[in-house]
């Protein structure tokens, strides 16, 4: 093994015996070395308070954009998956088509297709949901046929419903 150079800041200080304790173990000796570096020290960051890529003494910063770089538009973040207006103007329109027979009850689904219109025209309407609009508009198509049909499906069964009532008469 080789010794450090005595000019060297890791060179031995004073005496160059190790010393024990009273164990015998040794003791290390971390002295600072009594003169000073040999190199000019540089402040870690130069120009403090410059913009970031401005350069400094070595050239830009690494890993900074230089200055004016930041010049970005801005849009709505699309939305991660699928059009949820248009997923709930679906749901409305299922629960219409099927919940809207139900008796004693069915009258309060349909309100489903109104509540479908709604949100189908919400989901169009969306800028987050620019590039998927294909279900807020399918959504929006179909409740409106279920808010055509429903009435002229009521209406037709009702006037056939009256129409048997003289043959249930006469058969009973």
């Amino acid at each position: 093994m080789t010794q450090p150079p005595s000019g060297s800041p890791y060179a031995p200080h004073g005496d160059s015996q190790p010393q024990f304790d009273q164990a015998g173990n040794p003791q290390a000796s971390f002295q600072q070395p009594d003169a000073s570096p040999q190199f000019p020290v540089q402040p870690y960051h130069p120009q403090a308070g410059a913009a970031p890529g401005a350069p400094g003494p070595y050239g830009p910063m690494a890993g900074y954009p230089g200055p004016g770089q930041y010049q970005y538009q801005y849009r709505a973040a699309p939305a991660p998956g699928i059009n949820l207006p248009g997923m709930w103007s679906m749901i409305c329109f299922g629960a219409g088509l099927v919940l809207t027979w139900l008796p004693w009850v069915g009258w309060l689904f349909g309100f489903a297709p109104l509540a479908g219109v709604v949100l189908g025209i919400v989901g169009l309407s969306m800028d987050q949901y620019r590039d998927k609009r294909a279900l807020a508009g399918w959504g929006l198509g179909l409740n409106i046929f279920l808010l055509v049909v429903i009435p002229v499906l009521f209406v037709l069964f009702v006037v056939f419903g009256l129409a048997f009532i003289p043959w249930l008469a006469y058969n009973s």
